[in-house]
């Protein structure tokens, strides 16, 4: 269950926009579209070029992952190439909740 605020996160998730979209099938960033990234394996969106460390981990995107991803990726996946971090567990919250919202349209 998503304890986040989907209009919140939406707010954050501007930072975000110069590498990712929300939006089915828009592509050309510089990281992976996120459109109905949670529940996905992490590395399998045909369109981006993944680290070896992405592609190979295994991972699933849950709530929880997403949330210790969007913590630290460098901590979950040292050889990632995400740097970004976003500490408050509040605002992790809002985006996880803002990126299932988007999903559904």
């Amino acid at each position: 269950m998503v304890e986040g605020n989907a209009s919140a996160g939406r707010k954050v998730f501007k930072e975000c926009r110069y590498f990712h979209s929300v939006k089915k099938e828009k592509h050309g960033s510089f990281g992976p579209n996120l459109y109905k990234v949670v529940g996905s394996k992490a590395g399998s969106a045909a369109e981006y070029d993944y680290s070896m460390a992405l592609k190979n981990s295994g991972i699933i995107w849950t709530v929880e992952q997403l949330d210790r991803w969007l913590a630290n990726p460098q901590a979950l996946l040292p050889d990632s190439e995400m740097v970004y971090t976003l500490e408050s567990a509040r605002d992790r919250k809002d985006v996880i909740a803002y990126l299932i919202a988007a999903g559904k349209r």
